[in-house]
């Protein structure tokens, strides 16, 4: 004998709505896959002054290669001379000469934020996001939003578990003056 199974009309609207969000998830997660993720494009009319760069000067295009390596979505990255010295093994004055040479052959353009710079890579040689969002980053200084490298060398005192601490005793320092 089989058992017979009763369903509710609420249950099979909550089976629905199920259904429904199931579906919903997998057409976004598709939609999700379908987007180019982590790529930087060159433009192929530029190739020429790409490879007259790799030519003349090599340290400066590996140097271009890293930031277009590192920058974010609107082709922006902070990061201090130190950091790079460090991580190329050279010396400020070849990070400097590499960097000016890219910034006066239109490569790239540098802002200042404290002690480092911002670099943003012309949006005409290379870009990492949809062409439509290209001008921000070069028309709009003051919105820019790049990603920032840091050095560890140069933040040998920072630490998660001593600003955890110093913002727990904080807490403490609040507590006994302000019981609540």
């Amino acid at each position: 004998m089989q058992a017979m199974s009763v369903v509710t009309d609420q249950q099979r609207v909550r089976r629905l709505a199920e259904i429904q969000t199931q579906n919903e998830k997998e057409a976004a997660q598709a939609e999700e896959n379908k987007k180019n993720r982590d790529f930087v494009q060159l433009y192929r009319a530029n190739m020429p002054e790409i490879r007259w760069l790799m030519a003349n000067y090599p340290f400066a295009s590996i140097l271009l290669i890293f930031l277009l390596e590192h920058m974010d979505g609107k082709n922006c990255l902070a990061c201090g001379y130190d950091l790079l010295v460090d991580y190329f093994g050279k010396t400020r004055n070849t990070i400097y000469k590499a960097i000016k040479v890219l910034e006066e052959n239109g490569f790239l353009a540098i802002l200042k934020m404290g002690t480092s710079n911002v670099y943003i890579i012309n949006a005409e040689i290379a870009w990492t996001s949809y062409e439509n969002q290209k001008t921000g980053a070069l028309v709009t200084y003051a919105n820019v939003d790049g990603k920032m490298l840091v050095n560890r060398k140069e933040n040998m005192d920072y630490s998660i578990d001593k600003q955890a601490e110093r913002f727990k005793a904080l807490g403490a320092k609040i507590d006994r003056k302000y019981k609540l």
